[in-house]
């Protein structure tokens, strides 16, 4: 069994709060940089903005 406190415990339910609280304060610039593609996780080719560059061209 792990040392993890229950998620019933207090002090869990703080901690996870902060780690919440962190995570929106993120700009939301820094989160849109991110493609569609990369996103997703494809693999088919590059998504440079508008712009996409496809394998063998």
């Amino acid at each position: 069994m792990s040392a993890d406190p229950a998620p019933d415990d207090p002090s869990h339910v703080e901690m996870v709060a902060e780690k919440l609280a962190v995570a929106l304060k993120m700009p939301l610039r820094r989160i849109k940089r991110e493609t569609p593609g990369e996103a997703a996780g494809g693999e088919d080719g590059l998504n440079l903005g508008r712009h996409r560059v496809r394998p063998g061209r």
